[in-house]
Formats: structure tokens, C-alpha cells, sequence
């Protein structure tokens, strides 16, 4: 059986910040995922001014498939929000997904957010969050930078400009 895809093509981008040490898997996880998520992909790495060898390594990674990997390098770290911008900025395709380039989440886990987008055509948005996350600590302060970033996320992509 054959696991249906999106048919226009997904964007997928990865706000990084010295992440040298998840990068390579994280690019990997997303190669062998997104196939089975859209017919046409591409990875973009944000390198948000890297100090460590993040700027390096995905150079290398783009440079070793450049029909799927892109950079966008941020000679100075802009935040968060400014890797965010970027990301989307940057997207050539019409559906946009975005994970954490600290490896937190899977890649593949964007499978349920694709099932929704397949299932129901008239979508425009859909927003999803892990509830446990990878590392071990969960507290109310990291909850709400959770809550605060899927806010800024909605504003961004709702602006009317």
C-alpha cells in the first residue's frame, strides 16, 4: 500500500545554533523521512550564527545534495525569531514545516500533521507540539517558551502585510 504524500511540494527547516554535534543526524533522519511525506522536498538549515562548526558542516551537507539541502547563514545570531523568519522566508514550496535542530523531535513524526493536511484539503495551517520531549527536563518555564513560540509561530504566519 502506498502512504499517501502531499502533492505541491514541503519545505522543511531546521532554526539551528551551534548544533554541530545533532546536525548530521538530524539531516539524515529528514532525508529518509521526507519522501514519504511529499512527492517534491527540501531541507533548509538556518544556521543562526554558529560559533561552533555548524556553518561547516552544513555546507558540507548541501553541498552533497544540493537538489534537496539548502543553507541560510546568519552571520550574527538573530534569535529564535529571526532563524524563524528566515526559514520561512526562504520555504519555495507552499506547505512549510519547521523542527528544532537540537534532534528533539523526529522528523518523521510529521507524518500525523501530513495525514491532517491530506485528509482535509481546505486546510491552511496546521500546528503541532510534542508533549514529552527528549531531554529531561520539563518544567513550567520551558512549557510556556513552548506556549510563547506556537504564538509567535501563528502570528508570523498570519501577519497581513
Amino acid at each position: 500500500m502506498t502512504v499517501p504524500t502531499i502533492d505541491e511540494g514541503l519545505s522543511i527547516f531546521f532554526p539551528c545554533h551551534n548544533e554541530a554535534a545533532n546536525l548530521e543526524a538530524l539531516v539524515s533522519d529528514a532525508l529518509a523521512a521526507a519522501p514519504g511525506l511529499a512527492g517534491t522536498f527540501e531541507l533548509i538549515v538556518v544556521d543562526d550564527g554558529s560559533r561552533d562548526a555548524t556553518p561547516e558542516i552544513a555546507a558540507r551537507l548541501a553541498a552533497a545534495d544540493p537538489q534537496h539541502i539548502r543553507v541560510i547563514r546568519h552571520a550574527e545570531n538573530r534569535g529564535y525569531g529571526g532563524a524563524l523568519r528566515s526559514g520561512f522566508a526562504a520555504a519555495r514550496y507552499p506547505w512549510v514545516a519547521f523542527t528544532d535542530g537540537d534532534c528533539q523531535f523526529r522528523v518523521a513524526d510529521l507524518r500525523q500533521l501530513v495525514d491532517v493536511v491530506i485528509a482535509r484539503p481546505d486546510t491552511d495551517v496546521v500546528l503541532g507540539y510534542r508533549l514529552r520531549r527528549a531531554d529531561p527536563v520539563r518544567s513550567e518555564e520551558h512549557t510556556s517558551e513552548l506556549q510563547s513560540r506556537q504564538y509567535l509561530v501563528c502570528r508570523l504566519l498570519l501577519e497581513k502585510k
